[in-house]
């Protein structure tokens, strides 16, 4: 019996010990390919965002457990000198950027990114279909400088199969060279294709230099022929091989630029009109851009947004070949006859003193907004060749501060700058719409923000803003008048 039971009792005790070792290893066993999952899950996520391949033209592919696929390819080429060139696709204002054209298609659609890895600072284009040097802004679908970081570029598109596209690999800085790659990831393979350039599309450069001037002729905007006061100069232009070509302007006013099949009249300024534009080249310059033929003479007319402007600008042409320039001259230029009546700023003048071919053609208070929508009328009925500023205060026969000068040293268009003026007859000119119109004493410094709020010799100085937010501002030393109706502006006018 006692035996028995330390028998029994010793079973027991095997059974507790076998079971203690048994459910463990069932537990963990059983727990283990759930454990494999989630690691499988983890390192195909992980896979997922970083293949990596080299190569000059090679794709790598990762399947994942996830229904989203990365695929990367690689593209790799050099810039050397003897690359073609092309103009920014953006301004087309300089021409010596090295560049390579390289075809893309993929057979699976998606967004796509292209970015550029290269010790130069790399500018980047992507075209569809094609690219044309000679017209570099046609079919463009975006570009990009430095989205991809460290001076590279970035490009992202939806891309179509069955569709050419096109990436042009250039330079932010001309005349630059080196080895590039493009790193491209998607949901699809690229496929690269260089595009070889032949040398003949190397773009040619050819400039000409000239002034608006007052002595020059008048006319209207041939697209919007309201107001007859825009000095223009027209420019005959001729080629020898045929192409796109694209003209833009350089200059510090704002210009608008027109051009025209075989001539331009002026009393009929729509005849003959090919293409006008205001802006495309940036800055408030214009950009002409056409496909021109030998033996035909084009005549391009530079002008200006806002009538009354004069100033200097160069045309920068750029094509397959050389643009010859010829200014036409017009039977209508007259000069301007007689001498001014004073020299510099005057205090204290007296308009009895002006002779008979002087009249009065503005007079108003300070509180009246000289915006251009306003100013361009006044300067319409002030519109002969000679103009004297004066300021008043209301009720006094003396300007208490006054000069005069040629029309174009008057309205010398300084644009925004703060320390312009253009100095003339002893007097120092500065004129904007949108900003501010006045005069100093011959060199003295302005600041202008946007009047002229400078110190120096306060009696000798006239400013009047020209935005729309108020009136004003100066009178020789009295200021912060933009509100006044106690000071009077006048504007004399002469032949």
């Amino acid at each position: 019996m006692h035996i028995a039971l330390k028998v029994g009792g010793l079973i027991t005790i095997l059974l507790i010990i076998i079971a203690a070792i048994v459910i463990p290893l069932t537990l963990h066993f059983r727990q283990k390919p759930v454990q494999n999952i989630s690691l499988n899950e983890t390192t195909a996520e992980t896979a997922n965002s970083s293949v990596s391949t080299t190569g000059d033209n090679s794709s790598t592919s990762l399947t994942t457990q996830s229904t989203q696929f990365l695929i990367q390819s690689n593209y790799t080429s050099v810039l050397t000198t003897n690359n073609p060139m092309t103009c920014r696709q953006v301004s087309c204002l300089a021409t010596y950027f090295y560049y390579e054209a390289i075809k893309i298609n993929v057979s699976v659609a998606g967004n796509y990114t292209i970015v550029s890895s290269s010790s130069i600072d790399t500018y980047g284009f992507l075209f569809n279909n094609s690219f044309d040097p000679l017209n570099p802004i046609r079919n463009l679908l975006l570009y990009d400088d430095d989205s991809g970081g460290n001076q590279q570029f970035e490009l992202t598109y939806f891309l179509q199969p069955l569709v050419n596209y096109v990436v042009v690999t250039s330079t932010y800085i001309q005349y630059q060279t080196g080895t590039f790659s493009l790193i491209a990831t998607g949901p699809g393979v690229i496929n690269f294709t260089r595009i070889i350039t032949p040398n003949s599309t190397i773009l040619i450069q050819s400039n000409y230099t000239s002034s608006l001037t007052i002595y020059s002729p008048t006319t209207c905007h041939p697209d919007m022929c309201s107001n007859s006061n825009f000095y223009y100069e027209a420019i005959k232009i001729n080629v020898f091989v045929a192409g796109t070509y694209t003209i833009a302007c350089s200059s510090s006013i704002d210009t608008y630029g027109f051009l025209f099949n075989t001539t331009f009249d002026p009393t009929n300024p729509t005849k003959n009109l090919l293409v006008s534009d205001d802006d495309s080249a940036g800055n408030q310059q214009f950009k002409l851009v056409y496909f021109l033929q030998p033996s035909i003479n084009y005549t391009v007319i530079a002008t200006t947004y806002y009538p009354f402007i004069s100033g200097s600008f160069s045309l920068i042409a750029t094509g397959p070949g050389v643009v010859y320039f010829t200014r036409i001259t017009s039977s209508n230029m007259t000069a301007v006859s007689g001498n001014l009546s004073f020299y510099g700023v005057q205090l204290n003048f007296d308009t009895q003193a002006l002779s008979n071919d002087w009249s009065l053609c503005y007079n108003d208070t300070y509180n009246v907004i000289l915006n251009s929508s306003i100013l361009i009328p006044i300067l319409g009925i002030c519109n002969k060749q000679k103009l004297m500023l004066g300021c008043r205060p209301v009720g006094s026969s003396l300007l208490s501060v006054a000069a005069m000068g040629l029309r174009g040293d008057v309205l010398y268009s300084c644009g925004m700058s703060t320390s312009c003026t253009h100095v003339a007859n002893g007097v120092g000119w500065y004129f904007a719409y949108e900003y501010s119109w006045g005069f100093v004493n011959n060199n003295d410094i302005v600041y202008r923000s946007a009047c002229d709020t400078a110190s120096t010799n306060p009696i000798y100085r006239l400013c009047w803003d020209t935005i729309s937010a108020h009136g004003g501002y100066r009178c020789g030393n009295i200021i912060d008048l933009s509100s006044s109706t106690t000071y009077q502006r006048v504007i004399y006018h002469s032949n």
